[in-house]
């Protein structure tokens, strides 16, 4: 008889030993589903925020072809005035101006012919309509 109470205590302390884990394992069970729909749905927002992104760049890259295309009309047009040739007509117009005004000829520097002859009062306006 000692035997069989000492079986029927290991019996009922397995069986609460199971019922125990069963219930600590169920408890983790749902906190592992509940973290899996927080991923879910983590997983669903950056997806939608990603094709979001995706769609600004698209329309970002858009807007700059676009405008860079007006960029670069305002860039060749601009091109055909080179720092050079600026420098050169400031040079052209001071010479002009100094010459006219002296009432003489006066050669620019590795020049063949005088920079203007005449009067700055007459010269002047017609170079300024030129340029």
């Amino acid at each position: 008889m000692d035997t069989l109470i000492q079986a029927d205590i290991f019996f009922f302390i397995t069986a609460v030993a199971v019922v125990v884990i069963s219930i600590a394992l169920l408890v983790a069970l749902i906190y592992f589903i509940q973290i899996l729909r927080d991923v879910r749905y983590v997983t669903r927002r950056i997806r939608e925020e990603s094709d979001r992104v995706l769609s600004d760049v698209e329309h970002l890259r858009g807007f700059i072809k676009k405008e860079g295309e007006k960029v670069l009309d305002v860039k060749e047009f601009l091109g055909l005035f080179k720092r050079s040739a600026l420098a050169a007509t400031i040079t052209v117009l001071a010479d002009i101006s100094t010459a006219a005004s002296a009432g003489w000829s006066k050669m620019s520097l590795n020049a063949r012919t005088p920079a203007a002859r005449g009067r700055a009062i007459t010269l002047y306006p017609v170079a300024q309509k030129r340029f």
